[in-house]
């Protein structure tokens, strides 16, 4: 972008006006206002992003220490007084809460060296269904009661998958805690099928419960986003999920063709290329 400056002087000696034109080319500042307003904005969004961290760690990490804290002391308070029934209920709360720091501070850990590429995947064949059973024995206690948890799948032979195993459990689990949180009664199924078309191993986590809307079946994958405000955690789990996905070159998502409840869908694909 060029832009021609017309200035004149007068000069009261000689009663004369002189004009004088300037040619120059602005095409650098226009970039340089561009980096600028982009800069202010990602300050901008990151200094958003900061406080809803602040806020959500706040609150999540009080909630479950406060319990811990607080049934601690009735245990060593009561411990000659109470039954067993009693201290089994206060060990089972102290046991669950301690459970979610744990997992409020590994979503931390997690969040933060995968953005900044400190996490490696590290590749190696393992069995789909040892992962898939190894899932559920992590999840099937935090079940509602009522509620049928279990590992199911068509395929009649094993699989051995070229993946990380930690971190596709880590999505299973996510999956597997996620719906539990919603489903109060029926069942949650996590299964997995071949496609052979796509080369794609694709692993689901079905529910009975509430649902997701259509409007949030993207949005909920976004760090800090929750269905419910009030349920605990801290939104960064399913965003962990895609952050996985993305690095083991595949995807997850919402099916929104499915209305009984919430069905989530790991896809995976079978031969694994170049990761970075």
């Amino acid at each position: 972008i060029r832009m021609n400056v017309v200035v004149t002087t007068y000069n009261p000696e000689e009663n004369e006006v002189e004009i004088i034109g300037i040619n120059y080319d602005i095409t650098e500042l226009k970039e340089t206002e561009k980096e600028l307003i982009l800069a202010r904005d990602k300050a901008e969004m990151m200094d958003r992003l900061k406080s809803a961290f602040l806020a959500n760690m706040s609150h999540e990490i009080r909630t479950p220490l406060n319990a811990i804290v607080g049934f601690s002391h009735i245990m060593a308070e009561c411990a000659g007084n109470s039954g067993k029934e009693d201290m089994a209920n206060y060990s089972q709360i102290i046991n669950a809460n301690s459970e979610l720091l744990l997992t409020l501070v590994g979503d931390v850990l997690d969040i933060a060296k995968m953005e900044t590429g400190e996490i490696k995947m590290n590749l190696q064949p393992c069995s789909l269904q040892s992962v898939c059973n190894l899932a559920i024995s992590n999840v099937e206690h935090r079940a509602k009661p009522g509620v049928k948890m279990y590992f199911h799948t068509d395929t009649p032979n094993d699989i051995m998958l070229l993946t990380d195993a930690t971190r596709l459990e880590q999505v299973l689990i996510n999956f597997l805690t996620n719906a539990s949180k919603f489903t109060n009664e029926g069942e949650i199924v996590l299964s997995y099928s071949v496609d052979t078309s796509n080369q794609e191993v694709i692993f689901s986590v079905t529910d009975t419960g509430i649902g997701i809307p259509k409007d949030k079946a993207e949005i909920i994958f976004e760090r800090f986003e929750k269905l419910d405000n009030f349920a605990q955690g801290t939104g960064l789990g399913l965003h962990i999920c895609r952050l996985i996905a993305n690095m083991l070159k595949g995807k997850v998502m919402v099916d929104t063709s499915y209305t009984d409840g919430a069905r989530f869908l790991f896809i995976h694909p079978i031969v694994l290329k170049k990761l970075r």
